[in-house]
């Protein structure tokens, strides 16, 4: 794993996720930063840069503080899927705790990424004297719990022709919000309700958990209703209202 770059334990106090964001809220208030900063240090990843590794020991668990991180797994065959992405007052490495000790997935840089860091030898001490923080991390853990459910949940019961509707309204929401994955780009369209998206074909197959072959002819499916259209990488939804009623009907 490489490296990175490790910047002064001193900054808990100029957090940006401290505000505006509720389990970050509990982690990083301003009456908690003087202390945090006994326990926690910044970690600064270049993309692509491994955060945690499936597999290997646990060294303690991040909160992104700046970018975002790549959540994926890799199967017996070496196949390695996206699960999602955590972006800023999002947990990193919380798979790993109590008896478990190492890592059940991989993350990494997905683009210039910040994290706070939290090593797990002093993990039962900060627990002990901020229960509260205990507390906040207990809800981050549930949060992934049961976004994990919700996609099992999707992924068993809905097709990929009837999952890809709600995928692409998410991205674009996701880009209005400053939230996209690091590799997808959505921009506004010519007319209102339009838009453009771009993102490699594999990525979207991750996205929808499927194979690459899978999501093409969804894809295909959706030109067919004459929602959208795709040239390469780029993919053009000429109604975004009308997509996103198709997401509601098949949800």
């Amino acid at each position: 794993m490489s490296l990175p770059t490790t910047a002064p334990p001193s900054r808990c106090h100029d957090c940006p996720i401290a505000l505006g964001t509720s389990h970050a809220d509990l982690l990083l208030t301003r009456a908690l930063s003087a202390e945090l900063e006994e326990y926690s240090h910044l970690r600064r990843y270049l993309p692509g840069t491994g955060i945690v590794r499936q597999g290997e020991p646990m060294e303690g668990w991040h909160i992104v503080r700046e970018g975002a991180a790549r959540i994926t797994i890799l199967d017996e065959r070496g196949h390695e899927q996206t699960l999602r992405y955590a972006y800023p007052g999002q947990l990193v490495g919380g798979c790993a705790h109590g008896q478990v000790r190492t890592y059940c997935y991989s993350a990494e840089a997905a683009e210039p990424t910040t994290t706070c860091f939290f090593p797990a030898s002093l993990q039962q001490e900060l627990f002990r004297r901020h229960p509260e923080i205990a507390e906040a991390v207990i809800g981050l853990l549930i949060a992934d719990l049961s976004n994990a459910y919700k996609r099992l949940h999707d992924i068993s019961t809905a097709t990929a022709h009837e999952r890809l509707p709600q995928v692409l309204t998410e991205i674009a929401d996701g880009q209005r919000q400053g939230r996209s994955p690091s590799g997808v780009e959505a921009r506004p369209g010519p007319s209102p309700g339009s838009y453009y998206i771009v993102l490699p074909r594999q990525h979207l197959a991750d996205m929808l958990g499927v194979t690459k072959e899978t999501a093409v002819r969804a894809l295909t499916a959706l030109k067919k209703k004459g929602l959208v259209e795709t040239h390469g990488r780029t993919i053009f939804v000429a109604d975004a209202e009308a997509l996103r009623r198709l997401g509601r009907d098949t949800a």
